[in-house]
């Protein structure tokens, strides 16, 4: 039996009670150990939580048999409290974190226990021990230490150590950060352009174009930067903006002060490694149709193959077709050119040109209807011995002998306000097509007629008149080879070198000349504001021919065949016979 304070006197019996197997209580935190009969089990320890068990200076971690010769150590594993931080900073001095690691401490107690064999020993806790608190200082020193002296957040780092709870990388400092520059910016304005497709039955090809004068791109001057302060209250620097120029190239300029490009003409604008360039003609490889969409382009167009049925091709330039155009409409402000047939088509030359005549052609037929209806009123005055006021007898003059006319202006400006060339009228025509609109609009106009009014209207009339003669003169011209069922119109000549022209009609600014092998013209309609010449006009059959210049110019035809009529200005001559070598 061990004599250790540990295992005590008490673990000795008379043989009388020493039981057969080997027992081992605690009592105040010692081991008491009773030895069992020879060849008995001897007792067993077990630590439990939070209990720490040495045999002979060596701790268990699990159940071990024991004698009371053993050297037996119980105590409890106390956990000490601690706050832990750390201060992490950025490479660049601009940030500052801390985390921070609580941990409470607890203090427990051996429970004592009655004699087993088996014993695991048990502790209780008898105390929680808080953190122990950190000085705010500390901290800060360190902060000092680590090159940190500017613009600490005191409040939470102070937070950050009394209020019990782990943290990880807190912002606790943060410098001023350098305000980075704006770099020059060089906008394409043309990218932004949206193609005008509306409502189609089927798709339109995106061509980008221009028109001359108009702005290709912009730049934007850069903004310099701010510097910034570091955590050492040392300045940041930030680097200079990065300077950009617009570079340009055929059919572009730029501004005196470098800072925007415009197209030099018209065309399609182009941006190859930084340099600006307007392309003045698109070159359409293939045959236009549905797959590759309608055509409109600023500029020239050339098609390298056929325009299939249904097409529209719309360009402010020439116009040049390689193959045969079928069931299509072509709107050019420059030369039409088609190399092969064209058949059930609409073709217009200089259609710009085309709209102003339109224009000047029904300001003309209006200021005829004024001086009718001034004509009109006077005889009703006169009648009426002057009793009638001039308003009043306008008023039922336009009512009586012109019912029609309000609706023909309403129509006419309708029309024509929709079409994109509109856009393009000065506004002494725009108001001269308004005055008209209002001016014969009866049932809705309050205004009074007088004399004056009048005057304005008709001097209206005129300046409108001059600005579009101006604007009518572009000449563009038409070429063909064979023209079937189609409407040709031109601001200059239409020209068909070869087979003719059979069910069509031709309006020409200037002169018309059908030649070539056949130089043919059966059936249709010719107007012209020049000569005219025809290799064989009409038909033997007899077919329906029109034939119509201004006076004072001259219509020549090889042949003309019955069902010909020509006409010069007021001078009209039918034919009723083949006839050769005609000039009217």
């Amino acid at each position: 039996m061990s004599n250790d304070p540990k295992t005590s006197p008490e673990s000795s019996y008379s043989n009388t009670d020493r039981p057969l197997h080997g027992t081992i209580a605690i009592k105040d935190g010692v081991a008491i150990v009773t030895m069992p009969e020879p060849d008995a089990e001897r007792p067993s320890l077990t630590p439990g939580d939070n209990v720490i068990i040495n045999v002979n200076k060596r701790e268990i971690t699990d159940k071990n048999p024991v004698s009371a010769e053993d050297e037996i150590e119980i105590k409890p594993r106390n956990m000490e409290a601690s706050l832990n931080y750390t201060v992490n900073v950025d490479d660049a001095l601009m940030r500052a974190y801390m985390s921070v690691n609580y941990k409470c401490g607890q203090k427990f107690t051996i429970n004592d226990s009655e004699p087993s064999q088996d014993l695991m020993v048990t502790a209780e806790l008898k105390e929680e021990i808080s953190p122990p608190a950190l000085d705010y200082m500390t901290v800060i020193i360190e902060l000092a230490q680590k090159r940190i002296t500017h613009y600490i957040d005191e409040g939470k780092i102070r937070t950050l150590l009394t209020c019990g709870e782990n943290c990880q990388k807190e912002l606790i400092a943060e410098g001023v950060p350098p305000k980075p520059p704006v770099d020059d910016r060089i906008e394409y304005v043309f990218q932004n352009k949206e193609f005008e497709e509306g409502r189609r039955l089927r798709r339109m090809e995106k061509i980008l174009s221009v028109e001359a004068g108009e702005v290709l791109a912009v730049k934007y001057p850069g903004i310099p930067g701010e510097p910034g302060i570091n955590l050492n209250g040392a300045p940041v620097g930030v680097r200079d903006p990065k300077n950009l120029s617009i570079k340009v190239r055929k059919g572009a300029t730029l501004s005196s002060d470098g800072t925007k490009a415009y197209a030099a003409i018209d065309g399609r604008p182009d941006v190859v490694n930084g340099k600006l360039s307007v392309l003045p003609v698109y070159n359409h490889k293939g045959n236009v149709n549905p797959e590759t969409g309608d055509i409109n382009f600023k500029g020239d167009v050339i098609v390298s193959g056929n325009v299939e049925d249904y097409m529209l091709i719309s360009a402010s330039g020439d116009v040049t077709v390689t193959g045969f155009v079928a069931n299509s409409t072509i709107n050019s402000g420059g030369n039409i050119t088609v190399k092969g047939n064209i058949v059930g088509c609409k073709l217009f030359a200089g259609k710009f040109s085309l709209f102003c005549s339109s224009i000047s052609n029904y300001l003309t037929k209006m200021e005829q209807q004024v001086t009718f209806i001034l004509k009109f009123v006077s005889q009703l005055q006169s009648q009426m011995q002057g009793k009638i006021p001039l308003d009043t007898a306008v008023k039922a003059i336009i009512k009586q002998k012109f019912p029609e006319l309000s609706q023909q202006c309403t129509t006419f400006a309708v029309n024509i306000r929709g079409k994109a060339e509109y856009a393009m009228m000065e506004d002494p025509v725009v108001q001269a097509v308004n005055r008209l609109t209002e001016a014969f609009d009866v049932i809705n106009n309050e205004k009074i007629y007088t004399d004056e009014k009048f005057s304005e209207l008709q001097e209206s009339i005129t300046k409108a008149k001059d600005i579009l003669e101006s604007m009518s003169r572009q000449d563009a011209a038409l070429n063909g080879k064979y023209v079937q069922s189609s409407t040709l119109a031109a601001s200059a000549d239409i020209i068909i070198n070869g087979e003719g022209c059979h069910q069509s009609t031709l309006n020409a600014g200037r002169k018309v000349e059908i030649k070539g092998t056949k130089g043919l013209f059966k059936g249709g309609e010719i107007k012209a504001g020049g000569n005219i010449y025809i290799k064989e006009a009409g038909s033997e059959l007899g077919a329906t021919t029109k034939i119509e210049t201004k006076a004072k110019q001259t219509i020549k035809m090889d042949i003309a065949w019955p069902g010909v009529e020509a006409s010069t200005g007021t001078t009209r001559k039918v034919f009723y016979q083949k006839q050769h070598k005609i000039v009217f």
